[in-house]
């Protein structure tokens, strides 16, 4: 098991289209955030044609909304925060590159030839698993880092003892709910094969947050809830208060015993379930 281990995290850590992803998303937050920084406000990169061409009246809430945004990310101290907030999409785009990519093995010859080697099925399971799990750690360890840069040099943020410690907070936890992610994804893999599994786990954490968040709506509550207590690969921010789990991890002051503990136990349910319907469905898959 620790054999195939090794060399699994070797082949995908030695991988040039690892790395590949990393330095394109980098370089894309880069490059959307750093102009950012040089702006008085949105309008100023709005050419007049668009701005006759368009609905102005749709367009200026947009451009309040973005203004919003950068008035957020220059007014904090804590600029990794504040960047969290207004990206509510970072944690899905992250997912959807690191399962478009640490998943490319799961087609049957691949794993014919590694049961061929005198694995069993289980350890070649584990070893997917966890591969899969490291790489996406990794992945965070290198986004976060970005954003520490980007907020050092373009956004004045301090480099404090605080400052440090939220950025660990937030990898930790970042790190944490990855393994329903995996977990479900590696189980969907088995399952359907790899094509397939990308939609399933997909839909996955699309549907499981909305649940909740449709019963909330139809008893007309307007608080702010937490859709399932499970992160969500749509933002559903704004829409009568409601928030996703991986929204609230860029705001620790919002974060309760409860719902820590909520958020735990669904987080060991989905990990534990999908990952032992995942080995029972390898053990019976013909390849």
């Amino acid at each position: 098991m620790l054999n195939l281990l090794r060399i699994d995290l070797g082949k995908l850590l030695r991988g040039k289209i690892f790395w590949l992803t990393v330095l394109i998303y980098c370089v894309i937050i880069f490059a959307t955030f750093i102009p950012l920084s040089f702006m008085e406000d949105f309008t100023s990169m709005m050419p007049t044609e668009l701005l006759s061409a368009v609905d102005m009246e749709q367009l200026n809430v947009d451009m309040e909304q973005v203004d919003e945004m950068l008035t957020s990310l220059r007014s904090g101290d804590n600029f990794i925060l504040s960047f969290y907030r207004a990206s509510s999409g970072q944690f899905a785009v992250v997912m959807i590159l690191v399962i478009l990519f640490i998943y490319a093995e799961f087609r049957n010859r691949t794993l014919q030839n590694t049961l061929l080697c005198g694995y069993s099925r289980k350890q070649v399971y584990f070893s997917k698993l966890i591969t899969g799990y490291v790489g996406g750690c990794v992945y965070f360890a290198v986004s976060i880092t970005a954003v520490c840069l980007l907020g050092l040099v373009f956004y004045r943020m301090p480099l404090n003892g605080e400052i440090l410690s939220t950025a660990l907070n937030l990898l930790l936890s970042q790190c944490v709910i990855l393994a329903e992610f995996v977990a479900v994804y590696t189980a969907s893999a088995f399952f359907f094969g790899n094509g397939w599994a990308f939609l399933g786990s997909t839909l996955v954490f699309i549907l499981l947050p909305s649940v909740p968040l449709t019963v909330a709506l139809l008893q007309g509550k307007d608080q702010l809830f937490v859709a399932g207590y499970i992160p969500s690969f749509v933002s559903i921010n704004g829409v009568g208060g409601f928030i996703t789990l991986d929204m609230m991890l860029a705001m620790p002051k919002l974060w309760t015993p409860s719902l820590v503990f909520s958020a735990l136990v669904v987080l060991v349910v989905l990990t534990v379930g999908s990952t032992v319907l995942g080995v029972r469905a390898f053990q019976k898959k013909k390849l």
